[in-house]
Parts: C-alpha cells; structure tokens; sequence
C-alpha cells in the first residue's frame, strides 16, 4: 500500500509539473546563450498587460487571405477609420512602419543583372593577373573593388551553388595575394572573411595554391584559435529552409554549428522559390538564438499600407498571430491591429508583438456604415483587451433574430476545418482522461462491494478468506494505474481546449464566472482527496478485514485527486498567465505543402 500512495503521490507531482510548464510555455523554444528576435525589440521586451500603458504605439494592418470572400476596398477604409481613432502621437504612421520594417527586416536584394555579373568576373579575372605578374598592391586594389558586389549582394549570389564557389574563389584569390607579400596574419584573416561570406561550400579544384588552402583548411578544422558559434534558428514551423549569408544550411530548429564569430543575414523560408527577409544574427562564441515569425515575414505585402497576405484561410489561421507580432516589434509598437473585410463583416483583431496570439477581437458592419460611436466602442474594448460584437447596429444595442443567428452561425464555423486542431486534440484527449477516471470509479465501486464482504473477516479464519481477499485486492492495481494515468492525460487536454478557446475569442464574463465555479469544485475535490489519503493509510499485519476501510479512503482520496485535475487546470493556468504574462498553453498544428506536411506540437514542457 505503501509503494502505491508513493507512485500515486510521484505521478500527481508529475501532473501539476505538466500543467504549469504547459501554461507558462513561451511563444518561441527558450533561448541558449543569447536571444534575438525580429524586429528592433527582443521577444517579451513588450509590455504584455491588458491594459496598454499610455505611451503604447499601435501598427495597424490589414489581413487577407484568397479565400476570405472579402473586400480590400473596405478593408482600406476601416484602416482609415481606425486610424482616426487612435490617440494623437500613438500611431506608426504607414511610411514609417515601412522604413522600420525595411531596416530591421528587409526584402532580399536583387539577384545581380548578367552584365553586372560579367563586370565582376572581368575585374576577378584582372586582379589575379595582377597577382600572376607580382603586382600585389594592384591586385588587392582590384579585388577591395570586386568584392563590393558579394558585399551588395552576397545573398542574393550565394542561393546558387557555382556562384558561391565563384565568390569563395575570389575571396581567396585576395588572401593569395597576402601570403605572396609574406604577409600569412593578414591571409589568415582575409580567409576567415571568406568562410564568413561563404559558411559553407569548398573553392575550386586546382584554382589556388598549396598555401591558401592550408589556410582555409586550418580555418575550417578550428585549428586557427578562433572561437566557433552555432546558431539555433526557431519559428512556429518546423521544417522550414535556414539560409546563412544566403547558403542553405539546414531547416528549422536544428542548429546551425562551426559558424565562425560574425555578423551573418540569415533567412527562413518555409515555401520553396520565396526568399524570406533578411534577419541580422550575432554569433558568438557560444550558442545564439534567433526567434522568427510563423512565415518569417514572407506574407508581409507593402502596397498602400502594410498587409499580410496568405494563399490560404487556413494558413492565415496559423500564421497570422505570429506575422502580426513579428511586423508589431519590427515597427517599433506594442500591438498591431489585424483588419479583415469577410462577408459576415469586418473583423478587427488585437496581437500584441510579445505575445503571439489573438488578444481580443472586435466584429463591425461595413466601415462605410460606421459612425463616430462604434469605431469608440471598438477601440476601446481593444485597448483593455476584450472582445465585442457591434454589427448588429451602429449603437450595438442588441441583435434581432437573424443577426443573432448569424452571429451564432459564423461563431461555429470557425471550428471547422483543420484550422482548429486543437479543439480536437484538446476534446479527444479531455475525454480520453475523464473516461479513464470514470473507469477507475467504476473499479472502485466494485472493490467497495467487494470489501463489504471482506471485512467482516478481522482474523482471516471464516471460510473463503483466501477468495474475498482476493477478490477486494484484484481491482486496485488497475484502479490506482487509470487514476494515476488520467489525471496527467486529462490536465493536457484541458490545456489543449484552452488554448483552441483562447484562439476562438476572448473569453467572456460568463467563461471566466464558469472557470471559477470549475476551479472551487476541484479545490473542494482536492481538498476531499487530500483529507482521505492523510486519513487512509497502510494496514499493518497480515491483509485481513481490518484492512478495507483505510485502504478505501486512500483509494477514495486518490480518485478524487484524479477527478480534480482537469477542473484545477483552468484558474490555475489563468492564474500562471497573468502571474508571468505568457501566452496560453501548448500549441498544436499542422503545416501542409505541395510536397510535405507536418504536425507540430510547442511548448516549454
């Protein structure tokens, strides 16, 4: 009995472990060594209260995707309503959220024109002649000027395979021109440039001297004494092409190792033949961490304003949460608004950039409908954080039937389709734990009956003692196992619900008075539980009737711990968030491509 209070007592330590690292989970993987984000502020610099703080800056965007039913013409008005709204001084204006987003995320260069290309080859070409003849000076001359265009447009080139090799045997071509001179420090130096430009990828066969490539060889062996880094870059998908100064060195989240100590630009591209911005990571010594956005900013679009676009509802579902936040820090604001023009009405949605995900949501008529009030209402319900509904007239009074049933209709159909896979998850798996402690009641019911007959034997000589002990102790190892395994189960899959809620809307008055009332039934049930298993206990001697009524307390106490565990979950991870301000718990999804799909699972568990 003792063995099994304490494997009991270890499997629900384990459950509230899981519960608190499943509510506290960061919207990114933790960080090794050092943190760097999109944007001009790290992930989590924000401020994440509902309340936004007086200087608070707003980016407003409009969102889209080709299958939404919805107007863009409407959607540019409502952000130019909304923008009225805004309080003077706390808008990022549409030119300066573009500049901001160039500078801390920028488009790819432009791959370089074949005259361009063909100017550098000549010049690489004259370079070593100089070289060829002696003429070192010269040809460092030569070579500081042909290395503007890599400098320029090294991104760009190093996508292709022979031009990489081109840029890395040139590179080196200028350190040749070093160790000719006698010259091997600054050689040295010139060829960990050239691994820098080039992280990867081997120069020529039979283009450069014994000497160069000694020198690159002691680079790339780490036998030069120079510190080398790795670089881990995560994003909300996985699987997604990681470019180094424009050279693919794997997907993500697996690291990027051997990086020398450099500033490199570093892209994420999650759909083939679409460049991603470019994204500036310090690499140290040690191990850094870069943090992007769902797409990376690839779905961010720069015509008359900044807008997300996406080929599909459910991808916009995914990704959205993530692009808004990623263009909020980039921008220099603390949340962005989200405006969608769909047939049902325009839809504004709150993100703020340190927590990627919907805040609160706020549902309006067609803008050209708006009057001054209902533009007011919705502003401020956003600003504390809170979602409302004001498309049934322009005072939101109240709906009539069919708005009412419209309402009701579109609210539903937003769980169909796989753009919610957490609700499903979520459900499947609650039910999964209830159904599993349900079944353990239902074995201890019948190891109480059993144990009526059971303990009227105090010494074990009445006949058949051997049968009715056996038939009391039968149940109980099945009976604590389902307890023990349904708790934890249940706990994650209220995580997951909660987080597919969180997704769906703001939770409402009645939801978090519902939270409550789950929260003081599990404390009361677990303060029920605590109370019998101090009670119960371990029967000393031989197994025999005096035995049944501490172990049925135990029991008792045991499955009602059990039964707690879900209806805990609730106020305690509400509780977690604002305690520490993250975002709601795990995350489940599914990326699909034309060639590739993938389900993934985030959290700090």
């Amino acid at each position: 009995m003792r063995r099994a209070g304490q494997t009991l007592c270890t499997l629900w330590i384990a459950t509230w472990a899981l519960c608190g690292a499943v509510s506290a989970q960061a919207p990114a993987l933790s960080s090794v060594g050092n943190e760097l984000a999109f944007g001009a502020e790290p992930l989590g610099s924000a401020p994440s209260s509902d309340q936004p703080p007086v200087d608070e800056q707003w980016v407003i965007l409009r969102y889209a995707s080709s299958n939404t039913g919805g107007d863009d013409a409407s959607a540019r008005l409502a952000v130019s309503r909304l923008s009225d709204e805004v309080p003077p001084g706390r808008l990022v204006s549409s030119a300066a959220s573009e500049a901001r987003l160039d500078r801390a995320a920028p488009l790819p260069p432009r791959a370089p024109s074949r005259e361009e290309l063909d100017a550098w080859r000549a010049q690489v070409r004259r370079g070593l002649r100089y070289v060829a003849r002696g003429a070192y000076r010269a040809a460092l001359r030569v070579f500081d000027a042909a290395a503007e265009l890599p400098a320029r447009a090294g991104v760009a080139m190093n996508r292709d395979r022979g031009l990489a090799t081109e840029v890395l045997d040139a590179c080196l071509w200028s350190a040749r021109a070093y160790v000719e001179r006698g010259d091997r420090a600054r050689g040295l130096a010139q060829v960990r440039g050239c691994r820098v430009r080039v992280p990867r990828g081997a120069p020529t066969a039979g283009f450069h001297t014994p000497e160069v490539l000694s020198l690159l060889a002691e680079v790339d062996e780490s036998s030069d004494g120079a510190s080398r880094g790795s670089l881990r870059v995560t994003a909300a998908r996985v699987g997604c092409v990681v470019r180094v100064n424009g050279v693919a060195l794997g997907t993500t989240p697996a690291p990027v190792a051997d990086l020398l100590p450099a500033t490199y630009a570093v892209q994420v591209e999650c759909a083939p033949g679409q460049p991603g911005r470019v994204l500036l990571a310090e690499v140290t010594g040690g191990a850094s961490t870069l943090s992007v956005g769902g797409s990376a900013g690839r779905a961010v679009a720069v015509d008359g304003g900044l807008s997300l676009r996406y080929a599909s509802a459910p991808a916009g579902a995914a990704l959205r949460a993530e692009d808004a936040a990623f263009v909020a820090r980039a921008v220099g604001a603390q949340s962005a608004l989200l405006v969608e023009a769909t047939d049902q009405g325009t839809r504004v949605e709150r993100v703020d950039g340190d927590r990627p995900e919907v805040l609160a949501s706020a549902w309006l008529g067609s803008p050209d409908s708006w009057d001054a009030a209902t533009v007011t209402r919705a502003f401020s319900a956003l600003s504390r954080g809170e979602s409302i509904d004001l498309r049934c007239d322009a005072g939101g009074a109240g709906c009539d039937g069919a708005g009412a049933a419209a309402r009701g209709h579109h609210a539903a159909s937003r769980w169909d389709g796989p753009s919610h896979p957490k609700a499903w998850a979520g459900a499947s798996t609650l039910g999964a734990g209830l159904a599993g402690t349900a079944a353990s009641w239902v074995l201890y019911a019948r190891r109480r009956r059993a144990g009526r007959v059971f303990r009227h034997d105090l010494t074990g000589s009445e006949p058949g003692f051997l049968d009715h002990q056996a038939a009391w102790l039968a149940p109980r190892p099945a009976m604590l196992s389902l307890a023990g395994a349904a708790a934890p189960v249940s706990a994650l899959g209220a995580s997951l619900l909660d987080g597919a809620l969180r997704d769906a809307s703001r939770p409402s008055r009645a939801t978090r008075w519902t939270v409550a009332a789950a929260g003081v039934v599990g404390a009361g049930l677990a303060a029920w539980g605590v109370g019998e298993l101090v009670a119960g206990g371990r029967c000393h001697g031989p197994v025999t009737g005096r035995c049944v009524g501490p172990a049925e307390r135990f029991d008792r106490g045991a499955l009602l711990l059990s039964s707690a565990a879900p209806l805990l979950y609730f106020p305690i991870a509400a509780w977690i968030r604002q305690a520490v301000g993250s975002s709601h718990g795990v995350e489940l999804g599914l990326d699909v491509t034309h060639d590739q799909a993938a389900v993934w699972l985030r959290g700090a568990l």
